[in-house]
């Protein structure tokens, strides 16, 4: 059986997806990664595309593919579309020519208070341990000597050493220089360690926890501080058998977080609290638009689709198209496609972005250095005015007690 002429093939304008575009003298032409791989199909089968991008309501939303190739308006459909339980049972679809999981895409939040950034590099339970660990050893190290020193001194040099200074040592004996040695290499292991952190934080400030998965994304949309937009379509959430993610399904539908494929994404629809979820490909497309450092793609998937071609159930060359779509998939045709549309985001955007600033340290960034050092010195003024009034309060009742209590000799 001859392939048809003029088959009618229903899609949608998706941006890097089926795009709809003219050239200079007027011959219209699809572009996009699908766009791309119906031209191959039509070429090779030598039919024209003629496409039917389906009609607007008076709300401007798209009449849908499926539909169209249902009720034989169209015998075709593309444009990424999942293959079903529910649309097999009206349409037949064609061998699956990629698959595609569902994430989100959300906001980077703001960076860390660079001002506190000198207790970055180490968590706080690490904190502790260091703490114990000066508070413990100048103890033992006095029980060690065979001489007596107090141990606020002890204490000291201990602290002391943690920034280079040597250690005054009163007794030769080999337990209290193996513990010495053992003090300083902890010092140098831990300072190393503090300095190249700390440096690091400075050189590159670090985001603030960020949701990672659907499970935080409906932990925080059940709390009021997300919310969630969704490509149409996606109201089989509620149907899931995890109880977050049926809870963000029913969020969606309830206060209707739609959007259109057809519209795009826009920079402004994306916040620190507003997640998008759609296939991954055109979330990566979108990133590679925007600022993609700004911006973080879940690792977590929602669902795996497989992408393909629907056809019409009584359409006569299934077969034909099958078998050209595996000869494309088996080429690495449609990855290069997906590679190349990547390349020319990234150097179209690669253009308008401005070279960063070299920043010098301000004052903003040793904030917390500055305040702990007035704060010493205050507690240190504070400790020396207390000692000169209790030296005179001790002097002023050693001179009543030796007034009133003569000793008798």
């Amino acid at each position: 059986m001859d392939f048809p002429t003029n088959l009618i093939i229903s899609t949608i304008p998706q941006k890097h997806i089926m795009d709809k575009n003219v050239e200079s003298f007027g011959e219209p032409y699809t572009s996009g990664v699908d766009g791309c791989l119906l031209k191959i199909i039509s070429e090779v089968l030598k039919f024209p595309p003629n496409l039917n991008y389906g009609k607007k309501d008076e709300n401007g939303n798209w009449s849908g593919i499926i539909g169209m190739v249902q009720r034989g308006e169209a015998d075709l459909g593309i444009g990424q579309i999942a293959v079903t339980r529910e649309r097999m049972e009206v349409v037949d679809f064609s061998v699956p020519y990629t698959n595609q999981d569902v994430t989100f895409l959300i906001k980077k939040p703001g960076l860390l208070p660079v001002s506190w950034t000198i207790f970055c590099p180490f968590e706080g339970s690490i904190w502790i341990l260091l703490l114990c660990a000066l508070i413990i050893t100048p103890a033992v190290y006095r029980l060690l000597l065979n001489v007596k020193v107090s141990y606020s001194r002890v204490l000291i040099h201990f602290y002391t050493s943690i920034f280079g200074k040597s250690i005054p040592v009163k007794d030769n004996s080999i337990k209290v220089r193996s513990l010495i040695a053992f003090w300083i290499f902890f010092a140098l292991i831990i300072t190393n360690s503090y300095t190249a952190s700390l440096l690091s934080y400075l050189t590159l400030p670090l985001h603030q926890k960020a949701v990672k998965n659907f499970k935080e994304l409906s932990s925080a949309v059940r709390q009021g501080t997300h919310k969630c937009l969704a490509i149409t379509g996606l109201s089989r959430l509620r149907y899931v058998d995890e109880e977050s993610i049926r809870y963000l399904g029913e969020a969606i539908i309830k206060n209707r977080w739609y959007v259109e494929r057809t519209k795009g994404l826009s920079k402004d629809q994306i916040s620190v609290t507003t997640a998008v979820i759609d296939l991954r490909f055109v979330l990566e497309m979108l990133t590679a638009e925007l600022n993609s450092d700004s911006y973080i793609i879940s690792d977590d998937a929602l669902f795996s689709w497989s992408i393909a071609i629907a056809f019409r159930k009584d359409f006569c060359c299934k077969t034909k198209i099958n078998r050209l779509v595996e000869r494309i998939l088996n080429a690495g045709i449609y990855e290069k496609f997906i590679r190349d549309a990547r390349r020319r985001v990234q150097i179209s955007t690669r253009r308008k972005i401005s070279h960063y600033r070299v920043k010098p340290v301000c004052i903003h960034d040793i904030m917390a250095p500055c305040l702990l050092l007035v704060v010493g010195y205050i507690v240190s003024i504070l400790t020396l005015i207390g000692e000169i009034i209790f030296c005179r309060i001790s002097g002023k009742f050693k001179r009543f007690l030796e007034y009133e209590c003569p000793l008798h000799t």
